[in-house]
């Protein structure tokens, strides 16, 4: 039976191990001298330069899994509980996600600095870095697109690395601390700053961009917030949230991660238009995905031959997003492009395309 006035204290190991002496030496002496109830959601095991390739949708499905299975029953009589995480950040907002922002959560973070867990108390901090204001935008658009939430405050996001995965979006939102550091959230209430900022932003775009498709949501920010994020996702206000995963040496920088309410972000396919139809988030990423599989002229030319589109006027001395933008409007008037969706998706060389190409065609963007 659950004695749930014992302290409820979660962990999320999936980047390394948090050991029980750990816990016990960062909780308050009270805490630890009574005792705990310990819990742990960790859906897989792995080190963070295997982080950007991990299956996203498998491990979601995991950790919801264990959270229904394992979590859910111990947060049905409490009131809150403590958070340590040691996991990749869509992993955390996921989680997060899913317990809601329904308790009192007592954040422990691991500090760089001094490599140990410590909580993060609400006293003056001659470190703390201040938050930069806000642009919220004054107007919003009822024209269908995705929108960007940039949060920084570990390292700068820089707008042309989320550009990259999202090249057109109605408004780019950007949350961030003035000088960037993964320790600059020393207190709770530098940490409450970002939490009251991220929930005034998504909320100011929830209402601007009524007909938005999808939130892309970027955090450079330590686990403990990034969970704390996720609970602010509420699962009725905001649809379709796709989170991604960083690493400095891959290219695109930003992996598509975790999708929270997935069934809320979906267009309808691009495939059987008679026009391509740039207006269609998926439409643009498709094209601008192409534009990085198949650079080189000579691979396009291919690849549209095996898909039956007309090149008799297509001009691959230009740029590879010149004759892209051209070849895509002539395979959309001959009705060709799912015969090009198709060969992409058959191709090896670009086997690492293959699960965004078949995301963008069943209108996913």
């Amino acid at each position: 039976m659950l004695d749930t006035n014992r302290l409820l204290v979660v962990t999320q190991p999936v980047l390394g191990a948090i050991g029980h002496d750990e816990i016990k030496r960062t909780l308050p002496r009270s805490q630890s001298a009574a005792g705990w109830e310990s819990l742990e959601i960790a859906p897989i095991r792995a080190t963070l330069g295997d982080s950007y390739e991990l299956d996203w949708t498998a491990l979601q499905a995991e950790q919801e899994r264990l959270f229904d299975e394992t979590m859910k029953p111990q947060l049905a009589e409490r009131k809150g509980f403590a958070y340590f995480g040691f996991a990749p950040i869509p992993l955390a907002i996921h989680l997060g996600y899913l317990v809601e922002n329904r308790f009192e959560i007592d954040l422990y973070q691991l500090n760089h600095s001094q490599s140990k867990w410590v909580y993060t108390p609400d006293k003056p901090s001659p470190k703390r870095t201040a938050l930069k204001p806000m642009q919220l935008p004054e107007h919003g658009s009822t024209d269908k697109g995705p929108v960007v939430i940039r949060v920084s405050t570990s390292a700068r996001i820089a707008p042309e690395e989320t550009a990259e995965v999202v090249p057109r979006s109605l408004f780019d939102l950007d949350i961030a601390l003035a000088t960037p550091h993964p320790d600059a959230l020393e207190t709770s209430s530098a940490l409450a700053e970002v939490v009251e900022a991220f929930n005034l932003g998504i909320a100011r775009l929830r209402a601007l961009f009524p007909n938005r498709t999808a939130i892309h949501l970027f955090a450079a920010v330590p686990v403990g917030l990034a969970f704390k994020l996720g609970t602010l996702i509420n699962p009725t206000m905001y649809r379709g949230v796709v989170t991604y995963q960083y690493a400095v040496n891959k290219s695109p920088r930003y992996q598509r991660a975790i999708v929270l309410a997935e069934d809320g972000l979906r267009e309808e396919p691009f495939l059987g238009d008679e026009e391509y139809d740039w207006g269609k988030t998926t439409a643009v990423v498709f094209y601008e995905l192409l534009v990085k599989a198949y650079g080189a002229a000579s691979r396009a030319e291919l690849i549209l031959a095996q898909s039956g589109v007309d090149r008799s006027h297509l001009n691959f001395n230009q740029s590879p997003r010149d004759y892209w933008k051209a070849a895509l409007e002539v395979a959309a008037r001959g009705g060709r492009l799912r015969a090009l969706v198709q060969r992409a998706v058959e191709d090896p060389d670009i086997a690492a395309y293959h699960r965004e190409i078949k995301r963008l065609a069943s209108g996913t963007p």
